[in-house]
């Protein structure tokens, strides 16, 4: 049973895994900007479908971002579906950023709080901005869990 953390997106997806034994996984699906969005959603729904396999998946932790531009939302609305379907999981936890920035002590506002994700995962080597929120997803979700 393992444990999932998701930066969802429509270009660049981040994720982090932590599985059984408490081995951390991380990584991108990176799409074409190029594609389609029916053809990103595909490519989404494979990874994570491959992924929740992979991992026996029971438990996902999805940021549910602020979205400026409407038409952008319902794009990643579309996506994190589609990724929340792959997955199958039994629960899937939405966190806002301020609250799972604040769970690991991190600022809310301001500048630079993707570079602070990326600081914070600097523990598991993980420097790719998107899989570094998707790690700090992750352990802040299993903080928030425990309360």
């Amino acid at each position: 049973m393992s444990i999932i953390g998701i930066d969802c997106s429509t270009l660049r997806t981040g994720y982090c895994v932590r599985n059984d034994k408490g081995e951390i996984v991380t990584g991108e699906v990176v799409c074409d900007p190029k594609d389609s969005m029916q053809q990103r959603i595909i490519e989404h729904s494979n990874a994570f479908s491959l992924l929740a396999h992979e991992y026996n998946i029971t438990c996902a932790y999805f940021e549910n971002g602020v979205i400026v531009n409407r038409a952008v939302a319902l794009k990643i609305a579309e996506v994190r579906g589609a990724v929340k379907s792959s997955l199958g999981c039994i629960r899937v936890i939405d966190l806002s950023p301020s609250s799972w920035r604040k769970a690991l002590g991190m600022r809310t506002k301001g500048k630079d709080l993707k570079q602070q994700s990326i600081d914070y995962a600097k523990e598991i080597n993980e420097t790719r901005e998107d899989a570094a929120e998707a790690y700090c997803i992750m352990r802040a979700g299993i903080i928030l869990d425990k309360k």
